[in-house]
């Protein structure tokens, strides 16, 4: 993730395009794809102030949207 943030950085001070990228890409440092990884859940949970076997799969993909949106 620290790698693609850095090359995307790199792209746009250099004022080239960020987009699109590929699936394979998407798959490894996408929240929204990588949801049931249990690295994603923590960071909801953690995001929430729960425990991560608490949340159901519909309450993950929501905090990591909220936190999306108020990013």
């Amino acid at each position: 993730l620290a790698a693609r943030i850095e090359s995307v950085a790199q792209a746009r001070d250099a004022g080239q395009p960020t987009v699109p990228s590929t699936l394979a890409e998407e798959l490894a440092t996408n929240p929204f794809m990588r949801w049931q990884q249990q690295e994603v859940i923590a960071s909801a949970a953690s995001q929430r102030g729960s425990n991560a076997r608490e949340l159901a799969a519909d309450e993950v993909f929501a905090t990591i949207r909220q936190w999306k949106d108020n990013f």
